[in-house]
């Protein structure tokens, strides 16, 4: 977390004491502070975009470089390496929004689902077709 620029009260409290077992830390910063969102992506500064979730040192440093050269849009930010599934309900690009969002829970539930989605490709099983010649035991 110290990458990205956050002290260890910002992530846990005496209200939160323990991390989230679902989401990782700084999405679940972002959904306490959904006042500070969404986040401009052609004016924000280096530090702030580092909060926005989806968005790593890498992809911050390519954004901040790319603007000189003009606007960005969805399709530059994903060009950029921007995990747009988490990003998309905390930024905005030239005042458009992708996904508007602006209530904690649903947002929780959009990104759960999502990561639900991810773990249940992650742990399917394959079936074994023992007549095209594979060993069996």
């Amino acid at each position: 977390m110290r990458f990205y620029g956050f002290a260890a009260n910002e992530i846990l409290d005496s209200t939160v004491p323990f991390l989230d077992d679902d989401l990782d830390p700084k999405t679940v910063w972002a959904l306490r502070n959904l006042h500070l969102f969404p986040v401009e992506i052609n004016k924000a500064e280096y530090r702030m975009l580092l909060r926005v979730p989806g968005i790593g040192q890498q992809s911050a440093r390519k954004i901040i470089t790319s603007r000189r050269w003009g606007w960005l849009g969805f399709t530059e930010l994903k060009k950029l390496g921007v995990v747009m599934k988490r990003a998309r309900y905390f930024i905005t690009c030239q005042g458009s929004f992708l996904e508007k969002i602006d209530n904690e829970e649903t947002i929780r539930s959009c990104l759960l689902r999502d990561e639900g989605k991810k773990q249940e490709l992650a742990y399917e099983q394959l079936p074994l077709n023992l007549e095209a010649g594979l060993v069996q035991s």
